[in-house]
């Protein structure tokens, strides 16, 4: 489907552009600085799986790459800088629950690393920096409610920890 952006000050919307429409088989995985401009990029994921990535000017598609194709069973798990280079990294979950991290240069793939398996019932559910060593961790939940931390130093884990269960009912919003 067709592409938004809405530039925004506060609460007000200053500018709204339709960039593109790509198809329906193309959602919006994850934004991220990919190139390391100060700008956000979008990343793109067709249901096959392939992979490509909008490197923005603002509200201007500058490059659309392809960047991979992991094959339908992988998802994008999440956008963040694992590394702390200032650029944006690629978070990969497999349907089985395996997490693979693709380290980013623009849309060139430096590295690629598989950091762990939680199981199928452990979704990620978001990605942060939660320790401020200035990479980015991953917080995940559960089918059954309970919220893991897996603090990153790059793609190692370097700390792992269980939040706590605020039961099924209760997403992350």
């Amino acid at each position: 489907g067709t592409i938004a952006q809405w530039q925004m000050n506060g609460t007000t919307v200053v500018n709204a552009v339709f960039s593109a429409n790509p198809g329906a088989a193309w959602k919006v995985g994850g934004i991220g600085d990919f190139n390391g401009d100060g700008l956000s990029d979008m990343l793109l994921r067709n249901d096959n799986g392939t992979i490509a990535l909008w490197q923005m000017n603002n509200i201007t598609i500058e490059r659309n790459d392809f960047v991979t194709n992991p094959g339908a069973n992988w998802k994008i798990g999440g956008v963040g800088d694992f590394d702390g280079d200032g650029k944006s990294d690629v978070l990969l979950r497999q349907d089985d629950g395996l997490l693979y991290l693709t380290s980013m240069n623009g849309s060139a793939i430096t590295a690629g690393t598989a950091i762990g398996n939680p199981g199928a019932a452990w979704q990620v559910a978001d990605i942060g920096d939660y320790n401020g060593d200035g990479k980015s961790d991953i917080l995940l939940r559960n089918i059954d409610g309970t919220i893991a931390e897996w603090q990153m130093d790059g793609a190692k884990i370097a700390n792992s920890s269980f939040a706590l269960n605020p039961g099924a009912d209760w997403q992350v919003v």
